[in-house]
């Protein structure tokens, strides 16, 4: 969604990439005007940490923490030193808007979905309504990821990823997320636009 909207985009997948930390480095001496950071609640002491690392090197980064963790729980990780803005809920149309900001120097308190410290307390911005239709959306930046490192122990070949084809669950099982990230609500992509992404993968990646 950022590179549609006109940014440069680079990804560190660290799970994956063993020299993760010169990437990383690289990024922050390439020039970078943000860094996003993904985590659920079993990473988010990882993340913070990553957070900080960031921020010494150069202060300037506005760091984004969004995924599970700052979803459920925005105004921690929007408290935290190191984070700049913590993005609650879908991220692709929040983090556009965010970059646009950030680069021209505007300000980003009426943006949805986002936490962020004001007037000495957190402000947590109205949730950005769910996006209806999911094949408007691009598909992932996959060339931009290590995808020769992926695999799955129940595939034979690799590499192997998985898709997400839909968002949203009515179900309340007590060891999910989904349906307090995501809503209730069942949306999902055409049948057409799965299948193009299944071909695309296995044409360009040989997934």
């Amino acid at each position: 969604a950022l590179r549609q909207a006109g940014h440069e985009v680079r990804i560190i997948d660290g799970a994956v990439d063993p020299r993760w930390e010169r990437s990383l480095e690289e990024s922050i001496a390439w020039g970078c005007a943000a860094a996003g950071i993904t985590a659920t609640t079993p990473q988010i002491g990882a993340a913070l940490a990553l957070a900080g690392r960031i921020k010494a090197r150069r202060p300037s980064i506005r760091v984004l923490v969004g995924g599970v963790h700052a979803t459920i729980f925005p105004v921690e990780v929007a408290r935290e030193a190191a984070v700049d803005v913590a993005v609650h809920g879908e991220g692709e149309r929040t983090a556009v808007d965010l970059l646009d900001r950030i680069e021209d120097g505007g300000p980003i308190g009426g943006i949805p979905g986002i936490a962020f410290e004001a007037d000495g307390g957190i402000r947590v911005n109205p949730p950005r309504p769910p996006i209806e239709d999911l094949d408007a959306l691009p598909a992932p930046a996959y060339d931009l990821l290590p995808l020769s490192r992926y695999s799955a122990p129940q595939m034979a070949l690799s590499p192997a990823i998985s898709m997400i084809t839909s968002r949203g669950c009515p179900n309340g099982c007590i060891f999910c997320a989904a349906r307090v990230v995501q809503g209730r609500r069942l949306r999902a992509m055409s049948p057409e636009r799965i299948v193009g992404d299944i071909r695309d993968l296995r044409a360009r990646f040989g997934v």
